[in-house]
This record gives structure tokens, sequence and C-alpha cells, in this order.
């Protein structure tokens, strides 16, 4: 009974559990009772064997009965339930739309009462569940509606051109924002596009492929699609709004081809309208021409005045170069301070000189940025086609060539490419080469010119000066290697090498009792804007045991006023290794007693110009007196270098400059030479 009770649960388990009880006792009497008459050994009743035959019958009878209420009773607590769910279920299967009509209504607390319970909430569900649903259908079909009503309205509503035009580019519809667009063209509806949009819309219609061209209306830019409908004959114009997207691709346009200070073409937009002149000159036989510019001192405003200063004073020299040429000619600034012109064509180089002449003119006048006067010269090469070259490059190369030229020998502003300059540059090139080997192969030798104090005659010191021993031309003069070094990047290691050599040589001439004597070495620019210069030199200190009294730097002018913050930083980094600070060729460039006052120097060398006609030139000796001055107010040291005679030293004497260096004491020699004359005596 415990198994039945499991199998159906609660209630309904107990009620079925109670059927078969009964029924199994009422066949367990009717089988007593027929073991009760035939079992032998068994007393039997009173009277025949058919006596015993009602007591069957009743057992019969009675078991029958039993079965039928057992069966009756199965039929209204099981069968008829289960029936009844299966209906209502059958039914909802059939008709989901409709699940209300179809709950069980059962209730009880046994198991199939609660299933249909069950069932029927899941109905309830599923009936709203398809309530939510028809809302929503009912709102995305208005929504539809909407949107359909919306779509007959879009052309109209569209802020952006709409049109249609048929095969033969008539127009047919244009919505109001198309106003300004079919202004542009001069046409109304019922009218022709223009030539080429019907064109464009004729092969749309057919290859069956959109188009897309881009217009400008005032300072908009659209982009028009068109898009064919082949099936019904006509294309439709889409237009778009592209202006953003057009101002970007100009400003990047822009960044790529134009100067960013001063606006005027880069030097890649320079030399591509170059090769274009060039096109033109060879197919109609005329002559063009490259014209550069440099503006001699501009290095000097950007030290004294800032790089801003700089920056403003390149942006007024293009205006003013803008201004002076015709339309038809490019200008452009190729480098840092130097400006190029392609002139397109010309008769007469007489022309070429007088523009060359009128714009070097313009770039040479007076500058003023935020009230502060400021001035620059200027100088200009020209390299003509076909006499100077043929191709862009080497006319562009043979300009630069000609505006040195101009620029060395300090005469006239403007200069024409030679013959003799392009030999000038082959030997250039291969001067270069040779340089870089003899820096591998160790071919230099710091020679040393001696300084004497003039009063005792004794030796105070002496500067290294560089000499090449060349293989096959023997010793190279420095004015034939030094500015080829310095163009081509080489001076930095050059002068390194000449360093390295001074600091070992005054430590053997210490250590050879020559204590006091101090070595000189020229510093270039290079070298000065190398971040490591500091740590090599204490580096060179370290190894040969050199205290930093005994080395004296010489900076040029020039290369102080270049960037005096920076300059002033790594100068007295110098100084706090102990090494001397000399300003060199003081005097030709940019004297400032500001610079003098801050940067940590501590002596001053008179240049050779103002030596050179001494005794006699009383203006080199009032420079001389004046610097002397100069020097003793500020506490520095003064040197004159290049005396050549006793009379320049006794003037230099005379002003109260002792301190000498010259030929009149001894021309730069080897290390060993000039041992050899101190220990003469």
């Amino acid at each position: 009974m415990g198994s039945l009770q499991r199998c159906f649960g609660g209630r309904l388990g107990r009620r079925v559990s109670a059927v078969v009880l009964l029924g199994v006792l009422l066949l367990q009497a009717l089988l007593l009772g027929l073991l009760y008459r035939v079992e032998p050994g068994i007393p039997t009743m009173p009277g025949d064997g058919a006596a015993g035959l009602p007591v069957i019958a009743g057992a019969v009878l009675l078991a029958l009965m039993a079965a039928a209420a057992m069966l009756m009773l199965m039929d209204r607590l099981v069968l008829l339930p289960i029936q009844r769910l299966r209906r209502a279920m059958q039914g909802a299967a059939g008709d989901p739309e409709h699940p209300l009509r179809y709950r069980s209504g059962m209730q009880g607390g046994d198991e199939l009462a609660r299933l249909g319970t069950a069932f029927d909430v899941l109905q309830q569900r599923s009936a709203e569940t398809l309530e939510r649903l028809a809302e929503r259908e009912a709102a995305l079909g208005r929504w539809a509606e909407e949107e359909i009503r919306s779509m007959a309205r879009f052309p109209d509503e569209n802020v952006f051109p709409v049109l249609r035009a048929d095969r033969a580019g008539v127009l047919q519809y244009a919505n109001p924002a198309s106003a300004e667009l079919l202004a542009e063209w001069g046409i109304q509806q019922g009218d022709g596009l223009p030539e080429h949009w019907r064109d464009t819309a004729a092969a749309a219609l057919d290859d069956g492929e959109y188009r897309t061209l881009e217009v400008r209306l005032g300072e908009r830019w659209f982009q028009i699609h068109v898009v064919p409908v082949t099936d019904a004959g006509y294309v439709n114009l889409y237009g778009t709004d592209i202006t953003e997207r057009k101002t970007y691709e100009d400003a990047l346009l822009q960044r790529q081809t134009q100067d960013e200070t001063t606006g005027l073409a880069n030097l890649p937009v320079f030399q591509d309208r170059l090769q274009q002149v060039l096109q033109q000159a060879r197919l109609h036989a005329h002559r063009a021409a490259v014209v550069f510019l440099g503006m001699s001192g501009f290095q000097h405003i950007n030290g004294m005045a800032g790089r801003r200063a700089g920056d403003a004073v390149l942006a007024v020299a293009a205006q003013r170069l803008q201004a002076e040429v015709p339309a038809d000619h490019t200008v452009a600034r190729v480098g840092g301070d130097v400006f190029g012109v392609v002139v397109p064509a010309f008769d007469d180089p007489g022309e070429l000189s007088c523009l060359a002449e009128r714009l070097a003119g313009a770039l040479a006048q007076p500058y003023e940025v935020n009230g502060r006067p400021l001035e620059s010269g200027a100088h200009a090469g020209i390299a003509s086609y076909p006499a100077a070259g043929e191709e862009a490059a080497t006319l562009i190369r043979n300009a630069d060539l000609a505006m040195a030229g101009a620029k060395r020998e300090g005469g006239a502003r403007v200069r024409f490419f030679s013959a003799e300059m392009n030999a000038a540059v082959e030997h250039h090139n291969r001067r270069l080469r040779e340089l870089r080997t003899a820096l591998a192969e160790d071919q230099f030798e710091a020679f040393y010119q001696v300084q004497v104090d003039s009063v005792t005659g004794r030796a105070t010191g002496a500067e290294a000066l560089v000499r090449w021993h060349h293989p096959r031309e023997g010793r190279v003069s420095p004015g034939d290697f030094i500015p080829v070094a310095e163009a081509g990047g080489l001076i930095g290691a050059l002068g390194d090498r000449v360093l390295e050599q001074a600091v070992g040589q005054v430590a053997r001439w210490r250590a050879a009792g020559w204590e006091a004597v101090t070595v000189a070495v020229n510093v270039s620019p290079l070298q000065l804007a190398d971040d490591g210069l500091v740590e090599r030199v204490a580096g060179l200190l370290e190894t040969h045991g050199v205290p930093g009294g005994a080395l004296e730097l010489e900076v040029t002018e020039s290369a102080m006023m270049a960037d005096v913050e920076r300059m002033g930083t790594i100068l007295g980094r110098l100084r706090e290794l102990g090494v001397g600070i000399a300003v060199d060729d003081f005097g030709t460039g940019y004297s400032s007693l500001a610079y003098l006052k801050t940067l940590p120097v501590d002596k001053i060398k008179i240049d050779r110009a103002f030596v050179r006609d001494l005794p006699d030139d009383p203006h080199d000796r009032a420079v001389c007196s004046a610097v002397v001055a100069l020097g003793a107010g500020l506490g520095l040291r003064v040197l004159a270098e290049g005396a050549e005679e006793a009379g320049q030293v006794a003037a230099l004497g005379e002003l109260g400059c002792r301190s000498i260096q010259g030929f009149h004491y001894g021309h730069p020699v080897p290390a060993g030479e000039l041992e050899a004359r101190w220990r003469a005596g």
C-alpha cells in the first residue's frame, strides 16, 4: 500500500489504496468460502453438499458488488479528472489564441487538482502574453503607418537636396532644399540637368551602378549620390553635407603642402612646381630659373630676441616676398632662413638680377617685433635653365651654391651660378669623402701655437690647432678642410679628436715639469649642441689626471648667442669642472655686454682683424683699447691673436694687453718641436 501511496501521492494515493484494499479483502473472503467446501479434513456444514451453494453465491455476489464499487470509485477519483485535464490540454493546443477558453477548473488538494490548477495558471499567463503581443503589434502597426506617411513627406522635409531626373536628364522633381543647387546650375523643374550631370545620370541607368559626385555651394560642400532606378527609367539624386570632412581634408592638405610659420609653399611643393615649370620650358623651348634668398644674421635674431620673434620675422619676410613677385611665380620656404622662388620664364638675365636684387632688398629692410627693432641682411643666388642645369635637383643645388657664394664674398647681394662653382662643389664632395677616411685612419694631428706674456716673455699656454696629414697631398691647410667638415657634419668628430689629443698632451707637459701651461681648444657649435660634451670633457680630464684649470675651451660669439640660456647651463657645468671659457674672435660677431655679464666667461680673445693694421690704424687702436678696458671692467683676461710684428706687440702692450698669440712668437708646431723651444729657453 505504501508503494501505491508514493505512486499517486497525497489524498489520491490514500483513496486508491483504500479501494484496492477493499477489493483484496473481498477476494480473500470468496476464496475462504470455496476452501471451506472442498478441502478434505475440514468439517462441512450439516446436510448435503447442496446446502453450501447459497453461501458461495452470496460470496460471489458480494465480490462482484465490491469490484463494481471499486471501479466506480476509481473512475470518479482518477479517470474523470484525468480525462477533464486531457480535454483542456487538447483544446488549448488546438486553439492557442484563446487560452482562457480551456481552463480545467479543477479544485482540491490532491495531486491531480494541483496539476489542473497549475495548467490553469499557465493558460492565464499565456492569455496575458497574447494580450501584450497584440498591443505591441497594434503599436507597430501605428508606427509603420506613420513611417509610411513620413516617407511620403521625406523629400520635401529633407534638409539636403533630393532630386529626380529621367533618362534624358530632365529634372522631374526637386525638394525645397535643392533651391541653392538649382540656382548654381541655373535650372528649374522641367529643365535639363547640366551636361556633365546628364551624362552621369545616363551612365548610371545604363549599367545600374550608382555614382558619387561632389559640389560646392558657397561655403558648404555636398556629396551627391546618383542612384539609378532602372525599372522605372529615372535616377534619384540624394545630397549629403560633407563640409566638415572637406574642411578637415583641406587643413590636412595645407599642413602637408604649406610651411606652418610663413604660410608659404614648403620644399616638396617647391620641387613639384619646379618640375612642372621645367616640363613647360622643355616643351616650349624657353628659359626658367630658380632664385634662392638667405637672411644674414637671422641666427642672431633668434639668439637675442627669441625663437618666437624669429618666427615673426620669417612671417613678415614671406609677406614681403609675395608682394614683390608676379602671381605665376612660386615662393616657398625651403630651409630655416632660406626662401626659394621659381621663375617660370624670362628673356633677359638682367630681369633675374633685378628681381633678385628687389627681393633681397625687401628682406634686408628692418623688422619690428613687439616694438623691438630687428635687422637682417640678405643675399641671393640664381640658377637658370638650361645654362646652370636641366634637372630640378641640379638647379636647386646650384642656386644654393650661388647664394652661399654671395654670402661668403660679402660684396654683391646677388650672384649667378657659374662653372667655377660646380668645380668647387666637386672639390667639396671629394674633400668630404677624404675627411671621413682621414678620421677613420687617424690622419689628424694637433699642432700648438704658443701664447706669451709680452712683458715677461714667458709662455703661459698654447692653443691646439688641427692639422691634416694627407697621404697624397701632404699637409693640408685648415682653410681647405675645416669649412668642409663643418658643412658635412664632421666638425664634431674632428673637434673631439683634437680635444682628446690636447688633454693627453697637457698631461705629458705637466709630468715633464711645465705645470703652469694651459691648453686652449676650439669647440664648435655642433659639439656644444651635444648633451654629452660635459661628460666627455670630465672623462678625459679624469683619464689623464689633468685638473680642469689646465684646459681652456674657446667658443665663438655666434655659438654663444645661438641659445643663451642653454649655453649658460653648459658653460656653467664646464666651469664647475674648473675648465676655463674664452670668447674667440671677439668683435667680429655680435658682441654684447649682457652675455659677457651673465655667461661664465674667463677670457676675451681680440680677433686678428683688429690687430693686423696696428700700430698705424687709429680705428683698430680704438677697438683694441675698448676691449682691454671692457675686460678690465668685467674682470676678464684679454688675449690678442694674430700679432706678427714687434710693432703690433708693442702697440698692444701700450694699450694694456700683455697676453699675445701670433707668428711673432711662433707658428703652430707639433708638440715635440714646441717642447724643444721651451727647453732651449
